[in-house]
């Protein structure tokens, strides 16, 4: 009876294991064209998540066959990364923070100045064109994507 009680143990222990140890399912979103605006941070700032932030835009596609949700995202240049929409009211551009993003299958949504966006909060350092830096993207039923993001010069983009 032990020896029984023994292997039905190592069995859950190792079924245990298994689960801990699962990886996310492999990401179905192609994302390309990635940019950000550069923003000069002044020396007093540097290092502290301050009051800079700048943008970043991107075109993601959904290329798996179910709905995923872009919920958030970070990187070490920032103290956060939220997702925003630009919205024109009267004559004042306004964002306002959007909690995710929807992508459905086969969907290709374009992240753009005017538009929604990627918000950097609170920058460590500067962003200079030229510069890049990684971004990790956050879905709700997919691996995060990990992508170098350049700092592209105003007119660039």
């Amino acid at each position: 009876m032990s020896g029984t009680f023994k292997l039905l143990s190592l069995l859950l222990l190792s079924s245990a294991f298994t689960f801990c140890s699962a990886e996310p399912p492999e990401s179905p979103h192609r994302i390309q064209d990635a940019w950000a605006r550069p923003m000069i941070v002044t020396p007093q700032e540097e290092g502290h998540a301050g009051g800079f932030n700048t943008a970043v835009y991107l075109k993601i596609q959904n290329t798996g066959s179910s709905v995923d949700h872009l919920l958030e995202g970070d990187t070490p240049v920032a103290g956060g990364v939220e997702l925003h929409q630009s919205i024109l009211a009267g004559e004042v551009v306004r964002m306002r923070r959007v909690e995710k993003l929807t992508l459905s299958p086969g969907e290709l949504v374009e992240l753009r100045p005017g538009g929604l966006h990627l918000m950097l909060l609170g920058l460590r350092r500067s962003l200079n064109p030229g510069d890049t830096f990684p971004l990790t993207l956050r879905f709700q039923g997919a691996a995060p994507s990990v992508l170098r993001v350049p700092v592209v010069g105003l007119g660039e983009g």
